[in-house]
């Protein structure tokens, strides 16, 4: 019991640790983005990589500011060893599109 109460600390601890360089390379990321958003973290099935995802981040990055941006990312990598990040896109803006409500006559044919 002993050896699986130290295990399970140490798993929180380590995931504890995660979260708060994970919230520290958002906030710097999002300093160069225009706009940034948390989004839940992926199911490791669904990412395919066995440690647990501790951010799971979209940004939207003006062209003019993408090799800033690219250069951050690698230099946060160095900064916190322990994580591995992953740049993908650009993708679609979806993140950064608000939803509207549909009209209350949203279906209906014209009369």
């Amino acid at each position: 019991m002993g050896r699986r109460r130290k295990l399970r600390t140490a798993l929180t601890l380590a995931a504890a640790v995660a979260a708060g360089r994970a919230g520290a390379v958002h906030v710097a990321l999002c300093e160069v983005a225009v706009a940034g958003r948390r989004h839940a973290p992926q199911d490791r099935r669904l990412s395919g990589v066995p440690a647990p995802m501790a951010l799971n981040g979209a940004y939207l990055v003006d062209t003019a500011a993408l090799p800033r941006f690219t250069d951050l990312v690698g230099a946060l990598g160095s900064r916190h060893p322990g994580l591995r990040l992953e740049l993908t896109g650009p993708w679609p803006a979806y993140s950064f599109v608000a939803e509207r409500p549909e009209p209350a006559d949203a279906g209906r044919g014209s009369r």
